[in-house]
């Protein structure tokens, strides 16, 4: 892992971002948990209802929209 990657998940995990997604954004958000394991950067990701009211930095998602329908997400 480079130093620019580390410092990357760093900055992320140190921000507050709502993340609306339907299907793959799972798989974003499984991908980016592993590599802030790996880099020993702990990253909070709030799922569901309460992420709006999760405290601190985190990454809140929600679903959105319905697949087949782009206008809707």
């Amino acid at each position: 892992m480079t130093d620019a990657l580390r410092a990357d998940l760093g900055t992320l995990a140190s921000t507050r971002v709502f993340f609306a997604h339907h299907s793959v954004g799972r798989n974003v958000l499984d991908g980016l948990a592993a590599l802030a394991r790996e880099a020993s950067v702990p990253l909070t990701i709030v799922p569901g209802p309460g992420a709006g009211v999760a405290p601190g930095p985190a990454i809140l998602e929600a679903p959105a929209g319905h697949n087949g329908n782009p206008e809707s997400k």
